[in-house]
């Protein structure tokens, strides 16, 4: 199967991890997407507030409670706001979901069922014709366990096989399971100056 192409039709819903994979990751398809005049949407499972080291090293603060979680995570959607903005996104196409960062393995193998239902019919409810999920094969316990997440969100919601297309990325690791089958997305040189404005938006 070739890379996704898309079309003023097209309808692309990118779920994401932690604020700064939208950049790291998916930044040159969605600039590929935005081009075509596609509807995009990017929802963000995570606020990724509990990032302690990149937070003590830019705040000069050893001990970090609550308030300074919520403070970072206030940060990082903020973050990821202004690398979509770059990449021609805008706040009205995100969603931030706030499930706990960092613990999504745990919330995975104890009791998910109202967040396999959120993604469910939040899928449904904008129904996309392009899906980019996380890598079941990506190393961060984050990216993996939500791969895992929607997978199963997405078998309970068509059991049938999705109507839209399915695409992974990976951000951490470099599992030969992915790569061996990974395309390469061309970029012009334009396209890779944004996507290294949308990276530099990012503390962590």
């Amino acid at each position: 199967m070739s890379a996704p192409v898309f079309t003023s039709e097209s309808r692309l819903m990118l779920i994401a991890p932690h604020p700064d994979d939208e950049a790291l990751a998916c930044s040159i398809i969605l600039q590929h997407a935005v081009s075509a005049g596609a509807a995009i949407h990017v929802l963000y499972a995570t606020d990724g507030d509990d990032n302690p080291w990149p937070q003590r090293l830019l705040e000069r603060k050893w001990r970090l409670g609550a308030a300074d979680r919520r403070s970072w995570g206030k940060l990082r959607r903020a973050e990821a706001l202004a690398a979509l903005h770059i990449l021609g996104v805008g706040p009205a196409n995100t969603g931030f979901f706030a499930l706990p960062d960092q613990q999504l393995t745990h919330l995975l193998v104890t009791d998910c069922r109202s967040s396999f239902a959120r993604f469910a019919t939040f899928i449904n409810d904008w129904a996309p014709t392009h899906l980019l999920v996380p890598s079941i094969h990506d190393t961060h316990p984050d990216h993996s366990a939500l791969a895992v997440m929607l997978r199963l969100a997405l078998g309970k919601l068509y059991p049938d096989g999705p109507p839209m297309s399915v695409w992974a990325y990976t951000v951490h690791g470099k599992s030969r399971a992915f790569f061996d089958r990974a395309h390469t997305l061309r970029q012009s040189k334009t396209e890779t100056k944004v996507k290294e404005r949308s990276v530099a938006t990012k503390h962590n």
